[in-house]
């Protein structure tokens, strides 16, 4: 008889690349989705290391303004992390297309920044094989 040998292949830790950049599709809301790159993705060190460089003497010395870094943290989300929506609605229900202007409106709101953000800190979202944990058990 062939037991199982438990534990947890590497591989599980691979994720895509292409999909890290280029952001996945998520449904939020039904009839709304986020497509959303992954925190930290090439593209968005470039830029968050580029927006930093003029601040990196008050960053050594911990006198970094916390709202200049918020404003840069926000700028790299709007142009490197959340990609694209689809259903963003005013409250009068027209859509807001997504462009950066609509971007940094929407991640000003702390909630949807958390939202935008701990979707794109999460590995599972970029896997290279999803696993399919229901199968497993």
């Amino acid at each position: 008889m062939n037991e199982e040998k438990k534990g947890f292949k590497l591989s599980n830790f691979e994720t895509d690349e292409k999909k890290e950049v280029e952001g996945v599709w998520h449904e939020y809301a039904p009839g709304f989705k986020l497509r959303i790159a992954r925190a930290n993705n090439p593209k968005s060190e470039q830029l968050r290391a580029k927006l930093l460089e003029p601040h990196i003497i008050a960053m050594r010395h911990g006198k970094m303004d916390a709202d200049v870094l918020s404003n840069i943290v926000k700028e790299v989300y709007a142009k490197t992390i959340l990609v694209d929506w689809e259903g963003m609605l005013d409250e009068e229900g027209n859509e807001i297309p997504y462009n950066l202007e609509n971007a940094l409106k929407a991640l000003d709101l702390k909630d949807f920044f958390d939202v935008v953000h701990n979707y794109a800190e999460s590995m599972r979202n970029y896997k290279k094989v999803v696993v399919d944990e229901a199968v497993k058990n």
